[in-house]
């Protein structure tokens, strides 16, 4: 994919299970999956980016969270709440979980707002307009 100059673009999805039968895949785990793939060959620098009509996470007085790590999560962690739409994965505090332990193999993690003009494509450079960055340290 790289050499093409491609850029996985996933969703989440039902899949079927030997053990339970079927379960959601959610996108995050997927996210974190694919970067993990792509960070063990050693020939990509990877950035995992979750776009969503959100600006990142948010804290306590609704004010959106630059950065969140392994020091700070229990501080942020109570504040996670439930998606205010349709989620069957576990909202942004399954999200936060997922991307804290892929950012332990020193894997960035971005949740950013896809509304924002450009703000996904100088997120891809590191620099987004808004939104949270999820590293381990």
């Amino acid at each position: 994919m790289h050499s093409a100059g491609l850029i996985p673009l996933v969703f989440g999805d039902v899949v079927l299970d030997q053990a339970i039968g079927g379960t959601v895949f959610s996108t995050d785990a997927m996210l974190a999956e694919l970067a993990k793939y792509f960070y063990l060959q050693g020939k990509f620098k990877v950035r995992l980016i979750n776009v969503g009509n959100y600006a990142g996470v948010y804290d306590q007085e609704g004010q959106v969270v630059s950065n969140i790590t392994q020091a700070n999560y229990s501080q942020i962690k109570p504040f996670l709440g439930k998606s205010t739409s349709v989620d069957v994965t576990g909202g942004m505090a399954k999200k936060v979980e997922e991307f804290l332990a892929i950012s332990s193999l020193g894997i960035d993690c971005w949740i950013i707002d896809g509304n924002i003009p450009g703000n996904l494509a100088s997120s891809v450079l590191g620099t987004p307009t808004l939104g949270t960055l999820i590293r381990a340290f």
